[in-house]
């Protein structure tokens, strides 16, 4: 018992003003009320029993301010606020009937047990900080956020009561008649003061209560009530790790910023303050109140009688499921719910509910974790025999796989046919809701329709299913079946295109939320081939198993991988486009050549990607400069050749570098323009051959020498042939300052030709 004080009606007076309730003892006397265990006699049940001071209940301004904030209070449905059964004014008897809690408060679990763990501290104040939120959106402030008004029940479930009572009055008008309402111990500086009372004012208690969670003490324990205003005025918060060394520094941050003395600087919400707690993930879970026809009609008689009985005019709590339950079913089944038995219901649930909607009756049930979802789902499988990841519920029955196909995934369903009847099955991974529904099996195209209807399952071709497949450049592509997005990592969408191209029979394209998840999908997919390292065009069709990176002008773009499952099949990524794509087609060496020269999307489209992705952009200012010595002719799909391909060509040299092509006579040219001729000319002369010639008939195609431009030396030509046969040229401009390697090609007469009318000189 806070205090005893005189002013209060004794128990007997109470009951005969209030014969509803049967009073079994004092909880608490405060100066703003009286708190008694009592057993409602209409229904029975044992309530919270809370009776005003009379002398607070005889001024007119409380009685209008408690009327309208309790309506409010009552209106708040949360889990972890404590129901409001009825509140009343009967004779100057200003009363408040609550659920009673079958449990302690929290200063009494401390008193007990001593300072609780970081991880149970941060469970109850999420739990707080959850009721306090859902108080604030309805516009209400607790003011009297302390250990005593958070019930914790025998499931370590919490409750905050006492809501709406100490914003009745403000705390300037109450101090000058000698009270503060609200606990000092807990209180922001703004209510010993002017300053304005708002959710931050709960913040800063909740912070308090927090600060003696962890401690087993509050944050200015002082004696007198001067010196704990004083300190709350004043003083800034003790360290939790001076009491604590064996948590972490950051949690001393998180009760500062809580209390901080100006509102400003606190965190903006109690939701904040929890998310804020080192390694807490806050979230605002409780059990689910659910009430059939009978129970609503048993609870609407009773309070009917309660208001006979006590002459009162009340404010009834309605009974009815929680609207933070309702909000985890589907929007379009939740007009016509109610609690159905889990034994009939589903699986493992916290609690289920039969729906009704289109004329089908749908069960949901409620799971409190993400484990106990997958285990009720597993179950499903089982029962359904069903495996993962395979078919299209869309299209065939007996199928399982994520929804939706397009997007990121939502769930899981699962469509399957069982004693003559047709069931549909599925999850929502962000409520930890399990649904099923089933029907007649000549009606599971209208059980389609109405699951696509509720969870918005979106027509082909949605938004990406459209960039796809403009990406492509592909008119006869239809949705990729659901059940083949399973075997990728953030995968968003999936079309099956057939091409007119020779080759190939098939082609689907899968866009990707993220260059991983396309990377690991690849590198999952080459390990469960157990494809050595080979390129694909060069290995044999009989074997046809092999991957390897891919790249243009020295540019990553992908890689590639073949294999064979029954058909050929030619796997690739297009990193710049976060897209994969997948070939089939009858014959191996046919569909690696289709890869090679004819696969979608087309280069230019590519490299566009790549030129913005690149860091810094391409092409800068400098490297716009050198595009515009480039010849039209050769100006084809041009980027920034990789740090590794400029030191190839031109060692440890300052340059500025473009590549382009592939050109008319060259399938890559490379441009790099120095700082200064001395420095081009010692490159240039470190790979010129001693002698030879570069004419078409020349016996090596090996040689150097100079050319002009209007019968001026303009520069140096060097020829030259690998092993394979390639040819490659090597030409410098002494006035530009710039050196070009062409290579690629294997007719000297093709290249030499070009380079004269299309690719240089540059002039």
């Amino acid at each position: 018992m806070d205090s005893t004080v005189d002013w209060f009606a004794s128990p007997p007076e109470v009951m005969r003003q209030l014969p509803g309730y049967r009073i079994l003892r004092v909880i608490s006397q405060t100066a703003m009320s009286s708190v008694y265990l009592a057993e409602d006699r209409t229904l029975p049940r044992r309530v919270v029993l809370k009776v005003m001071n009379p002398n607070l209940a005889g001024d007119p301004g409380f009685h209008r301010r408690f009327t309208r904030e309790v309506g409010i209070a009552a209106g708040l449905d949360h889990p972890n606020i404590v129901p409001v059964y009825a509140s009343g004014d009967v004779n100057g008897t200003v009363y408040l009937v609550l659920r009673h809690v079958n449990g302690g408060d929290l200063g009494q679990v401390i008193r007990d047990q001593g300072r609780l763990g970081l991880a149970r501290a941060g469970r109850i104040v999420g739990q707080v900080a959850a009721a306090l939120d859902a108080a604030h959106e309805a516009g209400l402030v607790h003011r009297d956020v302390k250990p005593g008004n958070i019930l914790i029940d025998t499931a370590d479930h919490v409750y905050l009561c006492d809501f709406g009572i100490a914003k009745v009055e403000s705390a300037a008008s109450l101090t000058t008649a000698g009270q503060f309402l609200g606990t000092m111990d807990y209180a922001a500086p703004e209510q010993f003061s002017a300053g304005r009372i708002d959710r931050r004012t709960d913040v800063y208690a909740l912070g308090a209560v927090l600060y003696q969670c962890l401690t087993g003490e509050k944050p200015f324990p002082h004696r007198e009530p001067s010196a704990v205003l004083w300190a709350h005025l004043h003083k800034a918060p003790p360290k939790v790790t001076h009491s604590r060394p064996d948590l972490a520094p950051a949690i001393d941050d998180v009760v500062a910023t809580a209390m901080a003395k100006r509102p400003e600087e606190r965190f903006a919400t109690c939701g904040s303050l929890a998310a804020a707690l080192p390694g807490q993930a806050y979230a605002a879970a409780g059990p689910v109140r659910v009430f059939t026809r009978a129970h609503k009609l048993m609870l609407a008689v009773a309070a009917a009688a309660l208001v006979l009985v006590a002459g009162a005019v009340a404010v009834i709590r309605p009974w009815a499921i929680d609207p933070a339950v309702l909000a985890r079913v589907p929007a379009a089944v939740r007009g016509a719910c109610e609690r159905a038995d889990n034994a009939a219901g589903l699986p493992l649930s916290a609690a289920s509910l039969s729906c009704r909607a289109s004329g089908q009756v749908v069960l949901v049930g409620l799971y409190d974790s993400d484990a106990g979802l997958a285990r009720a789902y597993d179950q499903a499988l089982r029962e359904a025999d069903v495996r993962r990841e395979q078919g299209d519920c869309s299209n065939k029955s007996g199928a399982e796989h994520r929804y939706p196909n397009v997007g990121a995934p939502q769930g899981r369903l699962l469509c399957f046919e069982q004693n003559a009847a047709a069931w549909l099955v599925w999850t929502d991974d962000k409520q930890r809701t399990l649904a099923r529904m089933r029907g007649r099996t000549a009606d599971v195209l209208k059980l389609q329709q109405a699951w696509g209807a509720w969870t918005k399952a979106p027509g082909f071709p949605a938004q990406p299913e459209r960039e796809v497949i403009s990406l492509v450049g592909q008119t006869d592509c239809k949705r990729a079946e659901a059940g083949t997005l399973d075997q990728f990592r953030d995968v968003v969408a999936g079309v099956v295109c057939t091409p007119t191209d020779q080759g190939v029979d098939d082609v689907a394209y899968y866009r990707f939320a993220s260059l991983d998840g396309l990377r690991r999908s690849h590198a999952g997919q080459v390990a469960r081939m157990k494809a050595p390292k080979n390129y694909c065009p060069d290995v044999k069709p009989a074997k046809f198993l092999g991957h390897s990176a891919y790249d243009n002008k020295s540019v990553r773009l992908g890689a590639v991988l073949c294999y064979k499952q029954g058909t050929p099949i030619v796997e690739w990524t297009v990193e710049p486009l976060l897209l994969m794509g997948q070939a089939t087609g009858d014959d191996a060496e046919k569909l690696a050549g289709w890869w090679e020269e004819s696969r979608d999307p087309s280069s230019a489209t590519v490299i566009k990607a790549a030129n913005a992705q690149a860091t810094p952009p391409f092409p800068t200012k400098e490297e716009q400069a050198l595009l515009a010595r480039v010849p039209e002719a050769s100006k084809i799909d041009c980027l920034r050749p990789t740090a590794e391909q400029i030191k190839s060509n031109v060692r440890d040299a300052k340059v500025i570098a473009v590549a382009c092509g592939p050109t008319a006579g060259a399938g890559v040219v490379f441009y790099y323009q120095y700082r200064d001729v001395a420095t081009m000319r010692r490159n240039y002369d470190a790979d010129a051959p001693d002698g030879g010639s570069c004419e078409v008939g020349s016996s090596t195609f090996r040689g150097d020498g100079p050319y002009t431009i209007g019968e001026k030396v303009a520069g140096r030509l060097l020829c030259g042939e690998s092993g394979s046969g390639q040819t490659y040229l090597s030409w410098t401009n002494d006035k530009l300052k710039i050196q070009v390697f062409a290579f690629n090609t294997l007719k000297r007469a093709v290249l030499l030709d070009w380079w004269r009318k299309e690719a240089g000189p540059i002039s």
